[in-house]
Formats: C-alpha cells, structure tokens, sequence
C-alpha cells in the first residue's frame, strides 16, 4: 500500500493512498474538516453528561480526530473512553511526519505520536482520555459497551461499500447509547435512508468547507 503526505488548503496535512486515490481528509482542509464534523457538530453537541463519555471511532486513520479529541478536552476535568478500529494502520515514517500538533492548543506535542505507538488492544490512559485501539475491521469489531458518540470516518462508500451497509449500521446502532449520536462526513442519500433504517433520526447539516452536507443521526431516547 504506497502512501504519501499532501498539503491541505489549511495548511494541515492529509495522507494519500495511492492504490485507491483517496486521501484520509479533505483537501480544502484536514484539521478544518475534522474539527467541523466531528468536534463542532459531535462532540460539543453531545448532551449526555457523564463520565466518562464513551467515543468509538471508524477508521483512526491519520489519528487526527483522536487528536482533536484530546486537545479539546485537555482543559476539561471531564473524563473520556475513546476506542477506535483501524485494520491497515499508516507507517511509522507517515505519521511521524504529520503536522498536525503544530495545530492544537495543548502543549502535549507528542500526544500524536504517543496514541500511534501505543499498543494495540491494550488501554492507555493520557491524563483524563483513556484510549484504545483494535486492529481489526470493523466488520468483525464486536464492542463490549456501548457508545455515547461516534465518529464515522471510513472511507467514502465508492471504495469501501461494505462499510456504508445496513448490517454495520445496525451494529452502531445496537451499540450508541439512547440519546448518543454518530457523525460524518458523508450526506449521500443511501447512507441517510440506511441510517433511517436502523432506527436513527437523521439530521442533514451544513457540511465542511465547500461540502455541502454532512450527517448527524441521533438515536432517541424512547
């Protein structure tokens, strides 16, 4: 699998794969697009208080939204449980070169490269975010709790189709938490109606950069 790093318009890095010509993140912004998605329209619109809040992320990927995580809730005595999948994790000599700690506002400038050295299926505590990561697909990921929010951030459904299914769907929801929502940065109409599907209200939302729609489904509390 050839890999390489590509600037984005935000000044952030992204990671091309060359087998697919898809890269992990927006080209109009990696850190812009994530923090959009994910931490603006997820983890702050979360309204479950609890402790810990219990994240699972599709696809660590890059570890950019592992990241962000952390950095938003760095000031925060808030306790979170994050887990995620990856099953073809980028190289060492990928990753180390990332720029994506030059972004955040925590000092922990190494904590990207912490969470990607970190040993799979074991937990790691940094501070007051507990991490962990599988490597495994999703497809075969059976959780042994469920989640308040998650991160929905595979591959677009033109190079992953079976990630996008209803079968997987209906796992996240079975999984998520009454009232928890999961988020991505996909609005295609078929991924909309399967979330409907299983059970989720679907909100379609402004989308990041010049994208524009994303989704936030949420599953009801009754």
């Amino acid at each position: 699998m050839i890999r390489s790093i590509q600037l984005t318009e935000d000044g952030s890095h992204t990671v091309l794969c060359h087998d697919t010509g898809e890269s992990f993140h927006s080209d109009q912004g990696a850190v812009m697009e994530s923090m959009h998605v994910f931490i603006e329209n997820g983890l702050k619109h979360v309204s479950i208080q609890t402790d810990p809040l219990r994240i699972f992320e599709v696809g660590f990927g890059t570890g950019l939204n592992a990241l962000l995580t952390f950095d938003q809730n760095a000031l925060s005595n808030r306790k979170i449980s994050y887990e995620t999948v990856e099953l073809y994790p980028i190289e060492k000599e990928v990753y180390v070169k990332l720029n994506f700690s030059s972004k955040i506002n925590s000092d922990q400038r190494n904590i990207l490269q912490e969470l990607h050295n970190s040993e799979w299926e074991i937990e790691h505590a940094f501070g007051n975010f507990n991490f962990q990561k599988h490597r495994i697909s999703l497809l075969d990921f059976i959780p042994n709790k469920k989640f308040h929010l998650i991160y929905f951030d595979a591959f677009s459904p033109d190079n992953q189709l079976d990630l996008w299914s209803l079968e997987v769907f209906k796992k996240l929801y079975e999984h998520t938490e009454p009232g928890g929502i999961l988020v991505t940065y996909c609005a295609k109409g078929v991924v909309r109606r399967t979330l409907q599907a299983v059970g989720f209200t679907v909100e379609r939302l402004t989308g990041a950069g010049r994208k524009r729609e994303m989704i936030r489904a949420t599953k009801l509390t009754n």
